[in-house]
């Protein structure tokens, strides 16, 4: 229903990636499109239309640069769910990003923004029942890597067992384009040291979304299974196709330095 454009942005890239720039823009501009156009947050899901201020407030949220820290997304979601209350979506990302900037320290209203992330998982379902991401949020809280109440870093775990059941329910209602219920749960599998486990969530994810962040993901879980050299072989493919992605450095370290490879790990 729009007749104008709502979004105008500039797209840089390292003069290094000259080479894969054409992919790296196409993987970009894809994303910024689909994610302003559907205003959905699943395949299958209905496309939600916004009325004109809420549509320009989510154009911006979709097109921050990945780099963006979680607090530089909350003002676009906040005007965004301000112009389109009932935008379950809107809701969900908002209590994502809440809690991740929550969980910065240094964050004066860090309590605030824990009560706001929880306020947005409960309006967003109250919206959809069916908000795969809304449940994510509400496994999140359920389970917490920190305390927002303590000073230091060390993570104080509480109701193991209301995690487990709203991440399969997170699982069990329509998937997220993001997959990130799926690749959440995997993680979380992971770090509680089910590593077998935790890799056929990775797959799914990258199975519903085919997105090269996925395969991060699957190395990442394959480097720590011992399967190093599918892991080597996964992460040489995303170093020649995305060269500029900080995480695909980082994760080829790890993985060099989980093999004994020293000489990799001290080029990362």
């Amino acid at each position: 229903g729009l007749d104008a454009p709502i979004l105008t942005t500039r797209l840089e890239q390292p003069r290094q990636s000259l080479d894969s720039m054409p992919r790296e823009f196409g993987f970009i501009l894809a994303e910024i499109t689909r994610c302003i156009a559907t205003a959905s947050d699943g395949n299958g899901a209905a496309i939600t239309t916004l009325p004109l201020e809420a549509a320009k407030a989510w154009a911006k949220f979709c097109s921050l640069p990945p780099a963006t820290p979680a607090s530089g997304y909350l003002p676009s979601l906040r005007a965004t769910v301000a112009a389109a209350p009932d935008f379950a979506n809107g809701w969900a990302n908002l209590s994502e990003l809440a809690m991740s900037s929550a969980r910065n320290p240094t964050v004066a209203n860090r309590v605030a923004l824990y009560k706001e992330a929880q306020d947005a998982a409960d309006k967003a379902l109250a919206i959809d029942p069916n908000s795969a991401k809304a449940y994510m949020m509400k496994a999140a809280f359920a389970l917490p890597r920190f305390n927002i109440n303590s000073s230091d870093g060390f993570p104080q775990f509480t109701d193991f067992a209301a995690w487990q059941r709203l991440s399969e329910k997170a699982l069990s209602v329509r998937p997220s384009d993001c997959g990130c219920e799926t690749s959440t749960f995997g993680f979380g599998l992971l770090s509680f040291g089910r590593v077998g486990a935790s890799l056929p969530y990775m797959e799914q994810e990258k199975a519903q979304t085919g997105a090269w962040g996925a395969d991060l993901d699957r190395a990442l879980v394959l480097a720590i299974a011992g399967r190093s050299l599918e892991a080597k072989q996964l992460l040489d493919d995303l170093a020649r196709n995305w060269p500029t992605e900080g995480d695909v450095r980082d994760v080829r370290g790890l993985a060099a330095l989980i093999r004994h490879d020293w000489p990799e790990a001290t080029q990362m």
